[in-house]
């Protein structure tokens, strides 16, 4: 590695073999760990140029280098080299196919790189020089600051946009994203650190990256902390050329310790065969930890900087954590009942809850299970349609504590509305019942004089409003579950009709019987009330029911079913108070057709129908 003036900036910040820095530490770590990694330069990507920093992209990687390309030969003198780019190689089934420059949107005549990515692939961040106005900015007479820029794949990386917390005259650079996308760390020499370059990070809250953090002592030296890389599992790499190490950058990871926000395990060398006595730097590793590549110029490479690949079990990171399987239950707070179909989410509270993802239904028993990590601060939101949010936080002490029982209350609801009569007059003094359809609980109401009225219950279950008043038809309505709130209802009334002359022969409006049977069902009982109000009114009134059939079927076989149904209903009349005698049943099974649709005649389903009829004639009305 060279000492870098100049443009060197971007360089100083990108490798970092300064100084007082190149040769290895005054106890330098002696001995290698026995492994199974197996390392490899990466010829079908390196060039006889510099290549390193790679980042997973997709299926392959994104890399720097100062091979030619969009730089069209421009050199900083600094380095003798081409200006730094930014170039992507696919990977397939044979390997790395080919090489080839990442995005001309974002590829200058001047230096970009390193570049970090979201999960999804669609949003980058990245370092570049300090641009005005389309051209490279100086701070002084030569020296180029560095800066952290984010692009949008969307528009074909087009969209470039500073970072907020950049400043002209310190540098930003190396950032690298969290698997959530919440924190970016980076590298930077603004003042607060503990000499050279410092680890930071930002975390993107209210839309905005907010300001760099400094990672602390155990983390950043008197020397420089650069490139680095968050792992899935929380662990940190990095290069730095301050802790303990086999001479120039060496590879450090370190974790978050649980007494804080941003406090760090000490930092670990992770010896050979990843560092050497050169610089060994821009350390990527799978989900899995089995394969990842690093960036060195140690002897044997192809350039200044080579990019390796290697791969086996890496065992570096955080301590493995117990986790205990967590039973929450879900129960009404007034009866105690299970809860099913309560969207159920939990995380950490350092995580920050997403009720859209990873969140589990309790089943008919009110239960969901979770796997969950013993000490650790969890946040659970419980939501269901018809019901107040729960929100509980809680700390499995030395998993001891592996049931939780959460109660949730159903939210109140008011049922009001107004009533009119067919004519759009308002009706007073009508009487309301509201009856709970699960518990039976029933309340009660008038309507005011502008017919107006409201009751009170709670979204547990459905409910039946029944509307009465005397000489009018009774109304009843279903409201249904999950009302979450109040609940609007506006009906008519419609005024029944006592005028009657002897003779006068009247149908049963939805008065109906299940095939081939003769008993009064709910719905026929509805039916049969304009006719028990009409003879409670005329207490002389005297009826004969009478009961039809189609055509269809044996004529005998009619006659009786007919005539059993006009029993039927007589029986009910007199079970509702109607004497007896003034009820006459008479069943005239199909000798009474109403059209053509005699034995032998096709016809529809409706002219069947026409037929299939209850009717009462008014037989006597009094004096």
């Amino acid at each position: 590695m060279k000492h870098l003036q100049g443009f060197g900036f971007f360089w100083l910040c990108l490798a970092f073999n300064i100084q007082g820095y190149t040769q290895p530490l005054e106890k330098p770590v002696v001995g290698d760990v026995e492994t199974d990694i197996a390392v490899r330069n990466l010829y079908e990507l390196n060039s006889g140029k510099l290549d390193f920093s790679p980042m997973f992209y997709r299926n392959g990687l994104v890399f720097v280098s100062t091979r030619n390309s969009s730089t069209a030969g421009n050199t900083d003198p600094a380095i003798n080299e081409l200006f730094m780019d930014l170039y992507y190689a696919p990977l397939d089934k044979n390997g790395f196919s080919s090489v080839q420059n990442f995005s001309s949107f974002i590829n200058t005549t001047y230096h970009e790189g390193p570049a970090t990515f979201d999960k999804a692939g669609n949003t980058m961040f990245f370092t570049r020089n300090t641009f005005r106005k389309g051209r490279i900015g100086f701070i002084g007479k030569r020296s180029s600051k560095l800066k952290i820029y984010s692009a949008d794949k969307s528009i074909d990386w087009g969209n470039v946009q500073e970072l907020s917390f950049n400043d002209d005259r310190y540098n930003y650079c190396h950032p690298a994203l969290s698997a959530d996308g919440r924190y970016l760390y980076l590298s930077s020499d603004c003042p607060g650190g503990y000499g050279g370059h410092d680890l930071y990070v930002s975390e993107y809250r209210d839309g905005n990256w907010q300001k760099p953090v400094n990672l602390g002592p155990e983390i950043n030296t008197d020397g420089n902390e650069l490139f680095p890389f968050i792992h899935n599992d929380g662990t940190l790499y990095f290069a730095s050329n301050g802790h303990l190490g086999y001479g120039g950058l060496d590879i450090y990871y370190s974790f978050k310790n649980k007494t804080g926000e941003n406090q760090w395990s000490e930092p670990e060398n992770i010896r050979s065969p990843f560092n050497s006595r050169q610089d060994d730097f821009g350390f990527i590793l799978n989900i899995d930890k089995t394969r990842g590549y690093f960036s060195s110029n140690r002897a044997g490479g192809m350039g200044g900087d080579d990019i390796y690949a290697f791969s086996g079990n890496v065992l570096f990171g955080p301590p493995p954590v117990e986790k205990r399987e967590l039973a929450i239950k879900v129960i009404e707070k007034k009866t105690g009942k299970s809860i099913p179909g309560v969207n159920i989410a939990l995380e950490r509270c350092t995580d920050g809850i997403n009720p859209n993802s990873g969140s589990k239904i309790t089943g008919s028993g009110g239960n969901v299970r979770y796997r969950v990590i013993c000490d650790e601060l969890y946040c659970l939101v419980a939501e269901k349609s018809g019901m107040f949010t729960t929100q509980k936080t809680f700390n499995l002490a030395n998993c001891e504590s592996t049931e939780i029982e959460l109660e949730m209350d159903y939210r109140l609801a008011f049922f009001f509305g107004k009533l009119k009569d067919s004519r759009g007059g308002y009706m007073s003094d009508a009487h309301i019942t509201l009856v709970n359809d699960c518990t039976g609980e029933h309340t009660e109401t008038l309507t005011n004089e502008k017919g107006y009225f409201i009751l009170k219950g709670d979204c547990s279950c459905s409910y039946t409003i029944t509307i009465k008043k005397d000489g009018m038809q009774t109304l009843t309505e279903k409201i249904g579950e999950d009302c979450n709130g109040n609940v609007a209802i506006n009906l008519k009334m419609e005024e029944l009709d006592f005028s009657y002359q002897i003779g006068q022969v009247k149908t049963l409006e939805n008065l109906h019987f299940k095939y081939a049977e003769w008993k009064v069902s709910p719905e026929a009982e509805k039916a049969l009330e304009p006719l028990i109000i009409a003879m409670t009114e005329n207490s002389n009134m005297k009826i004969e029911i009478a009961c039809h059939t189609d055509a269809r079927g044996d004529d005998m076989y009619n006659l009786q079913l007919s005539q059993k149904r006009a029993e039927s209903v007589r029986q009910y009349l007199i079970g509702k108070g109607i004497e007896a005698v003034r009820l006459t049943a008479k069943g005239y099974g199909e000798t009474q057709l109403l059209n053509t649709c005699s034995n032998g005649v096709r016809c529809s389903e409706e002219e069947h129908q026409r037929n299939r009829r209850a009717e009462f004639k008014v037989l006597y009305l009094g004096q």
